[in-house]
């Protein structure tokens, strides 16, 4: 598969900015434009994929393991009951899991997203990193 002209593998090469949360080897966790919640965040492997179960059982793997070490920072920045997980890949077709700060049945929504202050935006990322190298 390749990645040629793919939004979310320019954005980890770094020629879109991003307000990124977390990196490793083979993934980058970042801020959605809109988010569904403050603290929503975006969870892309670094290898352009295009769909979630097509993916190698390695990488798979490793996606839900870095899905798993952000949501405990994202509920404790965020005091959110629970994350939420969607994967939907339409929007962009590269690989992205949503993990989305939720109290309540309804608040995975996509249909509530909205853009939230930048200095809002800039703390929670802020909070999130740290969180995250603790």
């Amino acid at each position: 598969m390749s990645g040629e002209g793919c939004l979310f593998c320019a954005l980890v090469a770094g020629r879109i900015p991003a307000r990124r949360v977390y990196e490793d080897a083979a993934h980058v966790a970042f801020f959605p434009l809109k988010h569904i919640e403050p603290g929503h965040t975006l969870l892309v492997p670094k290898r352009h994929a295009d769909y979630v179960f097509d993916m190698a059982e390695a990488d798979y793997q490793a996606l839900w393991t870095a899905a798993r070490r952000i949501a405990p920072a994202i509920r404790a920045v965020t005091g959110a009951a629970r994350v939420g997980i969607a994967v939907e890949g339409f929007s962009v077709p590269h690989v992205h899991v949503h993990l989305v700060p939720i109290n309540a049945l309804n608040d995975l929504n996509p249909a509530r997203e909205q853009a939230i202050a930048d200095e809002r935006a800039d703390a929670l990322a802020a909070a999130l990193r740290a969180a995250l190298q603790s």
